[in-house]
């Protein structure tokens, strides 16, 4: 396979298109744009469109004043640059080398187009600004770029390379000038010498496009084999190439390093391993020099010194500046043939000693007066001398120097402040030197030539010689070495390191034998390059057997451990009543089991139904009684009963079934059909509907605005249909108004007559518009499918409202609702909808999931919406949403407390009943108990009416409690704070019955179950409080299970405290009996109102009978396990006895419910219980269940318990 190529350029000819297109033009920009306007200031048309800055016609005052603004303007340029190259020091990192390049291109376009086109000085300043910004981003950036993309033996000549191109931007600028200043007229002189590089810029932005990323930042963001194709067409070889292998593989490593100790702009102020504040002060003492040897007062001013301080005129002034330019440029194939032969100490110490021997002539011979022809002569020969040595070291060293010194986290960082640094300097130069020559002359040049002589002193001490390395070892350099005064000893005594991991040395490797250096031949090289690929194939080989090998021994160990925790288990059982498996400690145990639900279909439960503490009671219950019997296997199955026998009836007094003749509800007319009924319903009966919706589910599920759903009502009634499709796109809307109306009417307590009622039209009206929705979907599909999902939950359709959860789960998700609204561009009203929604349709995942036992369907996360607003609105086209004042509160309020339960119960569901991070336990049962707490104290300030519903439930647990005193009356709270608290205390159940499988010994178990008791107590109550309210006990994910495991949890205290009391649980037996009552009403109470609506005399179908039954069942053996209980234990309470208590329940005393059940018996006789030995399976013990994976329970669990 042939290597990557860029453009079809690989190897060297990409490194040379490199140079030409993209380095070549953003030096040339750079020293164009720098020196350009200092010899456009004498220009006749220039100083007319600027008298600001005419310091030729000027004088006295006047002319130093105008040179003052002169150097401002000329030094806004370095401003300019100075922000730009600071700006590097992120966006290099965060967007890459390239884009900051391409960026800097384009800014230099703007800033050249509004100087060109300036008749302002303001313009001029603004587009000298720009230009500036653009040019400091490319010199911050294109260094760093060119040197990550060179290889160390050719990094020194192309970056030098950098200072050739400035001096070629210096010299078209001095030429160019000279040449349009041969003419004398228009603004030509001046406008088309600025206006020229903007061919430059233009070239550099679209060559930049289509070169290579740097390797290492490719390698910095994790891209490798971008990095490693981009390496190999650098290189002109395969990208699976050893030496391409080897080079990444040591950029990985100096990453790593360095990633542990330099990660922030803050760590350059640090010594630290790394010592990163000894090379940061390398960089910016270098760029420093730089400018105050002089090399900038010479390449800007050259034109102002010939001109003003030597007395010439305008135009041989420009010739010898243009001159020196010239000169500079054929200096600098000086620089390009010793940095890479010399090193970079020995070109700096040369080059800075020079420029401080230039300078310090070029003193002496200006301080003669203007009429010394000889010291003119000499002045004039110091110029061009001094542009011979600056080139050697400081036009382009200086920017190597830099990025091969800083480490690669912050290369970019430290050679952007680097170059600010050297910006900034320029600024100063700049802005200095028009005053400085007008006012010291001659006295100007020694500050440089004192600065120059420090130069070779700090080299020679300071700055270790990194020629030949790879930037990888010279961070091992700075590394390694003992201290900063011993860095450039070390450096010399270690001229060849390696990276610890390094298997093949690079080709120039210097080789000592007897104090002879050898060079290694091609052959030599090829042949432990063969030998290494064979030693990485048998490594390769070992490292895959060791790996099976490893696989192999950790399985085994698995199943060694599993086959000791069986042999243990079956050892040693159970040791204490309440089913405690030995050295279970703090571990979650969980059972997941199949049900029978409607037509015998099997259902899924798991733990969160409470199928695993009925089991845990049984096991309880016959280690107490020493009894093989089981319970009931209608016991398991109580959460999935229907409790409808049809379909909500309408209360209209208007037929549908003359609408749907011949079932032609599938027809193409049934959009009319559907149409004409909804308009003889009336506006004033849809209106009801969604009325009563917002009243009392619209708290709980705000998914609805007024506004709109009445508007689109109006249209679907009024506006004609033309086309097929218009219809078509109306059926999410008919969905939520059949939705509405079937709400509405959830609890009409008609009784069944023998006339075919017209529910079941209702009800296949919604079946069949759910079957036509449209495909695409859409907020209102959204709103139906939701509205729907809770009918389905009125009336107990649970396998198709499984389904119907999911579709609404999915559908949100495609619509984005569970991503953060700043991604989108809604109006506010929309993006507040949408939080609504999505909250809606999460709380909903969350209570199915709690209901079934399921799986979440949404995870924390993979959302990151926010939480709805505090707000009342009814428009979704809103621009502006209002907020409450202080102490108000909004219809809204009662969602947020339920959102916000919802994920505690979400979190609940993560950490205690997960199928595979079962330990910790008892510190995430207090992290939950603490966010419920919390939790619950917010709900209280927030809505009064919980507060005052947690009063009414202990007022009632204090008449239970206390017979002897007054009975104080107990009222009725409203739906919504019943619901609330109802759910605030099956959160605490949630969370603390996991415990219960923990050995009974943990603390924790006493401390769960003492809460659970708690909380079932506060349960049974509540029901009782809402038993005038049906709906209660149908929503998610409550249930008349929930009733019948509140009272089995009393009777699972009780047990678990005979024969011995345990520590820290109290037990209160005189209340036993009438919390049982009031769960057995409750059940019967259910039973009786079902048979009530159904009729006698009607053909019942198999699923109400079931229900029925099983209630009646439930209620039936939990009398027989109470009178069992309390039997055994001498404390039988007679149930006539209790019903006389005075109970102010809601629950009318004369009801059949307990009358009627043959297993009550009366007073101190045994209850009668059936033979259940012909229908009862035999299941395995807890602990045996326990251990099993969940699939392997099989239809043995199945067999129903027959009364």
């Amino acid at each position: 396979m042939g290597p990557p190529s860029f453009m079809g350029l690989r190897g060297s000819a990409l490194t040379l298109a490199q140079l030409i297109l993209v380095v070549c033009p953003a030096f040339i920009l750079f020293g164009y744009n720098q020196s350009n306007l200092g010899g456009l200031v004498s220009v006749t048309d220039f100083t007319n469109h600027f008298p600001r800055i005419d310091t030729v016609h000027t004088e006295g005052d006047q002319k130093s004043s105008n040179a003052t603004i002169l150097g401002v303007v000329v030094a806004t340029f370095t401003l300019g640059a100075l922000v730009g190259c600071l700006s590097c020091s992120y966006t290099s990192d965060r967007f890459g080398r390239r884009i900051v390049i391409l960026a800097g291109a384009i800014l230099t376009v703007v800033g050249e187009v509004l100087e060109a086109s300036s008749f302002q000085l303001a313009q001029l300043i603004i587009g000298r600004v720009i230009l500036g910004a653009g040019v400091g981003m490319l010199s911050g950036t294109v260094p760093t770029w060119q040197s990550e993309c060179s290889s160390s033996s050719n990094r020194g000549k192309h970056v030098v390379l950098d200072g050739l191109f400035i001096s070629i931007g210096y010299v078209l600028q001095a030429w160019i000038n000279l040449g349009f200043y041969q003419v004398k007229a228009g603004s030509a002189s001046w406008r088309a010498p600025i206006a020229i590089p903007i061919f430059f810029s233009l070239l550099l932005s679209l060559a930049i496009l289509a070169m290579p990323e740097s390797p290492r930042w490719l390698s910095q963001q994790g891209r490798m084999q971008e990095a490693r194709s981009t390496l190999a067409a650098l290189k002109g070889l395969p990208d699976d190439d050893a030496s391409i292998i080897d080079e990444l593989s040591a950029i990985e490593h100096s990453l790593e390093q360095s990633g542990r100790t330099a990660a922030s702009l803050g760590d350059m102020l640090k010594m630290g391993q790394d010592r990163l504040l000894y090379r940061f002060c390398l960089c910016i003492l270098l760029q420093f020099y730089q400018q105050m040897s002089g090399g900038n007062l010479i390449s800007v001013y050259s034109t102002v010194i010939f001109q003003q301080g030597l007395r010439m005129d305008s135009e041989t002034s420009r010739i010898l500046s243009g001159g020196t330019l010239t000169w500079k440029v054929l200096s600098c194939f000086a620089g390009f043939f010793a940095i890479d032969r010399f090193g970079r100490r020995f070109v700096l110490m040369v080059s800075g000693t020079g420029m401080a021997t230039c300078m310090m002539g070029l003193a002496v011979a200006t301080s003669f007066p203007h009429s010394n022809f000889s010291a003119q002569v000499a002045s004039v020969f110091f110029i061009f001398l001094f542009n011979f040595f600056i080139p050697i070291g400081f036009l382009g060293a200086n920017f190597l120097y830099c990025t091969e010194v800083a480490p690669t986290k912050l290369r970019v960082a430290m050679s952007s402040i680097s170059t600010a640094n050297h910006w900034l300097w320029n600024f100063a130069v700049t802005m200095i030197t028009p005053v400085a020559i007008n006012t010291i002359g001659y006295q100007y040049y020694i500050v440089f030539t004192c600065i120059g002589f420090c130069i070779p002193i700090s080299v020679y001490f300071f700055y270790p010689e990194t020629v030949g390395r790879s930037l990888e070892e010279i961070d091992l350099i700075f590394r390694n070495s003992p201290s900063v005064f011993s860095t450039v000893r070390y450096a010399r005594e270690n001229p060849h390191l390696a990276l610890e991991y390094d298997l093949e040395h690079e080709k120039g490797e210097i080789r000592h034998e007897e104090n002879v250096y050898i060079e290694p031949t091609e052959e030599l090289i090829q042949q432990l390059r063969q030998e290494l690929e064979s030693a990485r194939a048998q490594l390769q080989l070992f490292s895959a057997r060791e790996e099976g090998l490893q696989e192999t021994i950790v399985s085994q160990n698995k199943e060694i451990e599993q086959l000791r925790e069986l042999l243990a288990a079956s050892r040693t059982g159970y040791t204490q009543h309440g089913g405690e498996r030995a050295g279970n400690g703090s571990v979650v145990a969980h059972l997941g089991r199949l049900v029978l639900g409607d037509g015998n279909s099997e259902f899924f439960a798991g733990s969160t139904t409470g199928v695993h503490f009925v089991l845990s009671a049984q096991q309880l219950y016959q280690t107490t009684f020493s009894s093989q019997e089981h319970f009931p296997e209608c016991l398991f199955r109580l959460h999935i009963l229907r409790h409808k026998e049809f379909p909500v009836a309408l209360e209209h007094n208007i037929s549908i079934a003359s609408y749907l003749e011949n079932n032609q509800l599938t027809s193409g007319n049934v959009f009319e059909r559907l149409r004409n009924h909804l308009r003889d319903v009336g506006v004033v009966a849809v209106r009801k509907a969604f009325d009563k919706y917002q009243q009392c589910w619209g708290s709980l599920y705000p998914v609805l605005l007024s506004k709109q759903f009445l508007d689109t009502f109006d249209d679907t009634i009024n506006d004609a249909w033309t086309t097929s499709i218009e219809p078509h796109l109306r059926i999410p809307f008919l969905l939520q108004v059949y939705a509405l109306i079937a709400l509405d009417n959830i609890d009409s307590s008609t009784t069944a007559t023998q006339s075919e009622p017209l529910s079941s039209h209702l009800d296949t009206i919604l079946s069949n518009l759910l079957g036509q929705m449209p495909c695409r979907g859409d907020i209102s599909s959204l709103q139906g499918l939701i509205l729907y999902l809770l009918y389905l939950q009125m009336t107990s359709q649970h396998s198709l409202a499984i389904r119907t959860c999911g579709m609404i789960v999915r559908l949100a998700q495609s619509l984005g609702l569970h991503r953060h609204t700043r991604r989108f561009k809604h109006p506010p009203g929309e993006s507040e909808l949408r939080r609504r929604l999505w909250w809606s349709v999460y709380v909903l995942d969350v209570q199915s999931s709690i209901l079934y036992g399921l799986p979440r369907n949404i995870q924390a996360a993979d959302t990151d919406t926010d939480l709805p607003t505090n707000t009342d609105y009814d428009d979704m086209h809103s621009n502006q949403l209002s907020y409450p004042l202080p102490g108000e509160t909004t219809h809204i309020e009662p969602f947020l407390q339920y959102v916000n339960l919802a994920q505690i119960l979400s979190r609940c569901l993560e950490q205690m009943y997960t199928t595979t991070n079962r330990r910790g336990g008892v510190a995430k049962i207090h992290r939950l108990q603490r966010e419920l707490d919390v939790w619950k104290q917010d709900v209280q300030s927030s809505l009064p009416n919980i507060a005052r519903t947690r009063e009414l439930i202990q007022t009632r647990l204090h008449n239970i409690n206390n017979t002897t005193t007054a009975y104080n009356s107990v009222g009725h709270p409203d739906f919504i704070s019943v619901w609330l608290f109802i759910l605030g205390e099956l959160a605490t159940m949630l969370i603390h019955r996991p415990a219960l499988t923990f050995g009974q010994q943990e603390p924790q178990f006493a401390d769960s179950l003492c809460a659970c008791k708690e909380a079932t107590t506060h349960l049974i109550l509540a029901f009782e409080l809402a038993s005038d309210a049906s709906i209660v006990p149908r929503i998610w994910p409550s249930g008349h299970h929930l009733i019948f495991q509140s009272g089995l949890m009393l009777l699972y205290d009780w047990w678990f405290q005979n024969p011995v009391q345990s520590p820290g649980i109290l037990s209160e037996p005189d209340t036993l009996p009438k919390f049982i009552h009031i769960t057995i009403t409750l059940l019967s109470k259910e039973a009786a109102h079902l048979d009530e609506r159904v009729g006698s005399g009607r053909l019942r179908s198999p699923s109400t009978t079931d229900t029925i039954e099983s209630l009646r069942q439930a209620s039936s053996y939990l009398h027989y396990l109470c009178t069992r209980t309390l039997g055994d234990q001498g404390e039988l309470c007679s149930w006539p006895q209790l019903s006389g208590h005075p109970m102010e329940s809601p629950v009318p005393q004369a009801s059949p419910k307990i009358a009627d059940i043959h297993s009550l018996a009366g007073p101190g006789q045994p209850t009668p219980l059936p033979d259940y030995s012909s229908s009862l399976w035999v299941p395995l013990s807890i602990d045996e269940i326990n251990q099993m994976e969940i699939f392997e329970l099989t239809d043995p669990l199945l067999i129903p318990w027959d009364s």
